[in-house]
């Protein structure tokens, strides 16, 4: 419980200012309580106490995903649309919008949710998330040339990220944090491009790692 109270506030934390100075004391509170519900996946009992919880943003984030998980598309939308005029330049609220548009499956529910992912994409051209919808949309109408276009972005991105775990991995190995370190280089092994210089590096390292604690047995 207290590491979920923990991971709640670190989420808040990331929001923009703005949506703090609107919220008091007893909405971070339930705001939290609610969080917690919702980790739990007591959605019903976390859209109560949301309910009081006025117009704060991550509120409002966390009611539009209840709304989604349990399939009230219409009103997520509705609910992620307030988010929106709350905070205009939120990447999640305008990503999970699409999303919920995109359940809709209507012709004139994609076009609004392809309209509100490129406004994101003109924002944060690196959006891992509005690539991958982009390119389910572009599947769907059969422009497999944009949906390519949209997994290479995808790739490159994983590539980045899995370059980060790798550089992260030798700092832990250097300072011995072993079991760190190859916990970080699974995960850079899934994003790197097999067969690359990248993905080998990352192999020799593992190998050497579980070579010496083998050794060491």
């Amino acid at each position: 419980m207290k590491r979920l109270l923990v991971a709640a506030g670190i989420i808040v934390l990331f929001f923009a200012c703005s949506a703090f100075t609107k919220g008091n004391k007893k909405e971070l509170e339930l705001y939290l309580n609610a969080y917690e519900q919702y980790a739990q996946g007591n959605f019903e009992t976390a859209r109560e106490l949301l309910k009081k919880n006025g117009n704060f943003f991550p509120g409002l984030i966390l009611q539009g995903k209840i709304a989604f998980f349990t399939a009230m598309y219409a009103d997520a939308v509705k609910i992620f649309e307030r988010a929106r005029k709350l905070s205009p330049a939120s990447i999640d609220a305008r990503v999970w919008e699409a999303r919920a548009r995109l359940m809709m499956r209507s012709e004139d529910e994609t076009k609004k949710a392809r309209d509100v992912l490129n406004s994101v994409m003109q924002d944060e051209p690196s959006c891992i998330e509005a690539h991958s919808l982009l390119a389910s949309i572009a599947r769907e109408a059969r422009d497999f040339s944009a949906e390519e276009a949209h997994l290479v972005r995808i790739t490159e991105q994983a590539e980045s990220i899995g370059m980060a775990y790798l550089e992260k991995a030798r700092l832990y190995w250097v300072l011995g944090k072993k079991q760190e370190a190859l916990d970080d280089l699974e995960k850079a092994l899934v994003l790197l491009q097999q067969g690359s210089s990248s993905y080998e590096i990352a192999k020799t390292i593992r190998e050497r790692i579980k070579a010496h604690e083998s050794t060491n047995k």
